[in-house]
């Protein structure tokens, strides 16, 4: 799938605190120590374990908070256009 390619290009719309009262990974209810965190580059609400993962994303051009589903897709994505690049370019 292309979707790696246009994960971290631009910036997701994040899905408000209000609409996510679990971890929309692993279903775990937030509460006053359980904290949400946004991934930076589909928007989405997890939990700190699910979202322990630093991605360079293109439009902020710097590593960020990535959720584990998004830095699989990405880390693949990153590979496979290593792969596809001419020896030397970056």
């Amino acid at each position: 799938s292309m979707e790696g390619l246009v994960l971290g290009q631009k910036q997701p719309t994040w899905v408000p605190d209000s609409e996510a009262p679990n971890c929309m990974n692993c279903q775990v209810k937030f509460t006053f120590t359980k904290r949400r965190h946004h991934c930076r580059a589909c928007g989405k609400v997890f939990c700190g374990v699910c979202c322990n993962r630093k991605c360079k994303l293109q439009y902020l051009e710097k590593e960020a908070r990535v959720c584990v589903v998004c830095y699989e897709t990405i880390s693949k994505a990153q590979a496979f256009e290593r792969m596809m690049s001419p020896t030397g370019s970056n």
